[in-house]
């Protein structure tokens, strides 16, 4: 039991360790320590749009043209049409909300 005990202790200091580096504001602290420079804060701007799924590919790539990154593409108008044909529901997604960002132009 105190090996148990033991190296869930060992994992929990880790963890929190690891939680501790991943603060935003100490990433920069630390790349300032180690080069003797301040490290440059990355301003962003956010793009959010509803497309139809029809077109959602026309969309990626005029983002990507665009100079966005694209991180998040969600479902937002679904219907569920049961039974299909196969006899079974489907989950059919109409519109997608498409998230990117992107380095704020000055």
């Amino acid at each position: 039991m105190k090996a148990d005990f033991k190296t869930g202790a060992v994992w929990l200091m880790v963890g929190a360790a690891l939680v501790w580096i991943a603060q935003p504001g100490d990433w920069a602290r630390l790349a300032t320590a180690q080069t003797g420079t301040a490290a440059a804060v990355v301003e962003w701007e956010y793009n959010s749009q509803s497309v139809e799924a029809a077109s959602i590919q026309t969309k990626l790539v005029e983002l990507g043209g665009g100079g966005w990154e694209v991180f998040s593409v969600t479902s937002t108008d679904g219907m569920v049409e049961s039974p299909g044909a196969d006899g079974k529901p489907h989950v059919i997604s109409q519109r997608f909300e498409v998230t990117a960002k992107r380095p704020k132009q000055k």
